[in-house]
C-alpha cells in the first residue's frame, strides 16, 4: 500500500499548493519585473530561500509564519507547510545518499524513460554540464552507457523515496486512524477542484506548463 504521507502530500495537498504556480496572476508578476517566462522566475525566486541552515529549512522559516485567518489562505498554508516538510525531509534523503539536485532530476527523467534533455527543469544547464551530471551517474553505477537507469540506479531512487516517506510520515502521527481517512476524504473534493481549475495550464510530466486547452 502507498505510504500516506506520500499520498497526501502528492496526490492531496499538492494540487492546492500548486494553484499558485498554476495560476496567470504570479507569472504576469515576474513577466513585469522582466523575466521572459515561468522558469526564469521560478529558479530565481527561489534563490532567497537557499541560505544554508540546520534541519528542515523551508518548513521552519514557514513555520515561523502567521497562520492566515481567513479558511481558504488557511489551508493553503497548511498544504505548503506540510508539502516542504517532506520536501526538506528528500533534501536529506538525498544528501544522505550522495545524490546532488541536478543529479536528482536526472534521475527523476529517466525514471520517467525521458532524457534529461526533455526535463524542464534541467534546460538552465548547458549540453557540457548536462553530460558532465549524466558521466558522474555512469561512473558510480547509476547510469549506464546508453544514458538509462541502470538496477543500482533504480534502487537508488526507490531507496531515497522511501526514506523521504518515512521522514515524512511523522508529520500524521499525531493523527487517529479514523482522522487520517476523514482528512483525505476532506481532501479529495478540494483536490479535484484545484486539479479542474488549471484549465489553462498544468505541470507535463517534463516538469514544465504545457497548454490543456
Amino acid at each position: 500500500m502507498e505510504p500516506i504521507a506520500r499520498r497526501l502530500c502528492q496526490q492531496l495537498l499538492e494540487p492546492i499548493h500548486l494553484v499558485s504556480y498554476m495560476s496567470d496572476e504570479p507569472t504576469e508578476a515576474l513577466q513585469a519585473l522582466g523575466f521572459k517566462g515561468y522558469w526564469p522566475g521560478y529558479f530565481a525566486t527561489r534563490v532567497a530561500t537557499s541560505a544554508p541552515m540546520e534541519g528542515r529549512i523551508l518548513y521552519a522559516g514557514l513555520r515561523s509564519l502567521p497562520v492566515p485567518g481567513e479558511p481558504v489562505a488557511r489551508l493553503w498554508h497548511a498544504a505548503t507547510l506540510l508539502r516542504e516538510h517532506r520536501g526538506d525531509g528528500h533534501l536529506a534523503a538525498l544528501v544522505s545518499a550522495g545524490i546532488g539536485g541536478q543529479e536528482a532530476h536526472v534521475l527523476h527523467a529517466l525514471s520517467l524513460g525521458m532524457t534529461p534533455e526533455e526535463y524542464g527543469r534541467l534546460n538552465p544547464l548547458t549540453p557540457m554540464q548536462l553530460a558532465a551530471i549524466v558521466d558522474g551517474l555512469c561512473a558510480r553505477g547509476l547510469v549506464d552507457a546508453s544514458a538509462a537507469l541502470t538496477a543500482a540506479g533504480r534502487e537508488t531512487k526507490d531507496r531515497i523515496e522511501s526514506v523521504t516517506d518515512a521522514l515524512a510520515a511523522p508529520a500524521y502521527d499525531s493523527l487517529e486512524p479514523g482522522e487520517v481517512a476523514q482528512l483525505i476524504a476532506d481532501l479529495e473534493p478540494r483536490r479535484q477542484r484545484s486539479t479542474l481549475s488549471a484549465t489553462r495550464r498544468t505541470w507535463s510530466r517534463c516538469g514544465r506548463f504545457q497548454c490543456v486547452w
